[in-house]
């Protein structure tokens, strides 16, 4: 038996002085868990619900900040395989509730709202494994995911694809978002199996590429790794190698991020 185990709310338990956090409460699923949990008020009681995937089973499961189980979404009888990218919460359409967005094994991204009622789908052009989707939400809001087979998808909140672009090799895994020029757009970053990490607009045109060692299977992050200097694209590439001169620990790639 597999465990889903709360760590966010476990942690929110220690007090100080004390030497571990106290395990307020355990749900046991059926099926392997793959992906992170994620946690946000889903109902708007004013409580935090958690979601995470029972990725044998096929099945987006929701409990509640007590750790009883409110609903489940899923099955057979909607994924054919495995569920293992991580579910995405968030106003998108700004109506004051909260919205789930699900990239389905199988091929599909799927809309649901914070009780588990499904609104929409949108056929994908590829499965998904491990290209969680994000949400973009300046200067309009947008679902973003990736395919196995290299396809970068783009839908609007309604359930309509507004982009798709093609890259050799997938998307190796998660995606960033980041505002890299300060234009008040954000950019979706890319990691590719080719070897490559992707930055595109957010109308799906492509600013740049940076090449690796090896493929990429982890998705890059932009940060100010110091107080001062500009923002710092960080990724890493699958086969643990720097793919510039600079000498960085941890195997890390810095490059500074220019569009």
């Amino acid at each position: 038996m597999y465990t889903l185990a709360t760590l966010a709310l476990c942690l929110s338990l220690v007090t100080p002085g004390a030497r571990e956090p106290e395990v307020k409460w355990v749900a046991n699923l059926a099926g392997r868990i793959y992906c992170s949990v994620v946690i946000a008020d889903l109902n708007s009681d004013g409580l935090l619900e958690v979601l995470d995937c029972d990725s044998e089973d096929r099945q987006l499961v929701c409990v509640d900040s007590a750790g009883k189980e409110l609903w489940r979404y899923g099955g057979a009888q909607v994924f054919s395989i495995r569920l293992t990218s991580a579910p995405a919460v968030g106003d998108l359409d700004g109506d004051g509730k909260q919205e789930i967005y699900l990239a389905g094994g199988d091929g599909r991204l799927i809309r649901l709202d914070g009780s588990g009622h499904e609104v929409w789908r949108l056929p994908l052009p590829g499965n998904v494994d491990w290209s969680s989707p994000s949400l973009l939400t300046a200067p309009e809001p947008l679902i973003v995911t990736g395919t196995n087979n290299g396809w970068l998808v783009a839908a609007t909140p309604d359930g309509r694809l507004a982009w798709e672009r093609h890259l050799r090799g997938g998307v190796g895994g998660p995606l960033g978002l980041a505002d890299l020029d300060a234009d008040g757009s954000q950019e979706v970053l890319c990691p590719g199996g080719d070897g490559g990490n992707y930055c595109y607009d957010y109308r799906g045109g492509l600013r740049w590429r940076v090449a690796t060692m090896g493929p990429v299977d982890a998705g890059p992050v932009a940060a100010h790794l110091r107080q001062g200097e500009p923002l710092t694209l960080v990724c890493v590439d699958g086969e643990g190698a720097v793919p510039t001169e600079t000498p960085v620990e941890n195997m890390l790639a810095l490059v500074e991020a220019v569009c």
